[in-house]
Order: C-alpha cells, then sequence, then structure tokens
C-alpha cells in the first residue's frame, strides 16, 4: 500500500492572491503542478509554502501569460 503524502498545506486566502498574479489559470491545476515539483525535487522542508506557492504562479505567468 502506498504511503500518503503529506503535501505542504495552503491558506485559503493563497489561492485568491494565486489568481491575481497568474491570471487566468486554473490555480488548483497549479496547485498539483508545484506538488508534482515539490515532490521531485526532494520534498524540501518549506518554511512558508504559500510564499512559494505564490512565486510558483508567477514564474508560471511571467514565462506563459494567459491573462
Amino acid at each position: 500500500e502506498a504511503a500518503q503524502i503529506a503535501y505542504p498545506a495552503l491558506h485559503g486566502e493563497t489561492y485568491h492572491e494565486a489568481r491575481i498574479v497568474a491570471p487566468g489559470y486554473d490555480v488548483y491545476a497549479l496547485e498539483r503542478e508545484w506538488q508534482a515539483w515539490w515532490l521531485d525535487s526532494g520534498q524540501p522542508e518549506l518554511n512558508n509554502p504559500d510564499k512559494a506557492f505564490i512565486g510558483f504562479c508567477k514564474r508560471r505567468h511571467e514565462r506563459a501569460p494567459l491573462g
């Protein structure tokens, strides 16, 4: 049986901020991509998961803006 992975938890307002920094993106899809990146990078301990996720969203929008 596969072990459950404890993904970094995000606050509710973080999704709102993500919509602002990455307009046009599905923030829940971005969250899944961010979680996959976090897993692939060895599950580093994040001092501020919300800030890390917002940074991920900003970089995605800068590379490929939708809105």
